[in-house]
């Protein structure tokens, strides 16, 4: 069985593989930023932004 057969999304594609999250965590003020196709890596001042989010809730780096 294929990993889009498995999922229940309305969103997922069938034959393709997806990602999904098992413990996502939301961030209290969202931060703005230019997204890509495909994977990404945000830059210096947003991942610094979320860092200090994620650190002011307590989640370790």
């Amino acid at each position: 069985m294929s990993a889009a057969a498995r999922t229940t999304s309305r969103w997922a594609a069938r034959d393709a593989v997806h990602r999904h999250l098992a413990d996502p965590i939301r961030l209290t003020d969202p931060i703005p930023c230019r997204g890509a196709l495909g994977f990404f890596c945000p830059d210096d001042t947003v991942q610094e932004r979320v860092r200090r989010q994620l650190t002011a809730q307590g989640v370790t780096l």
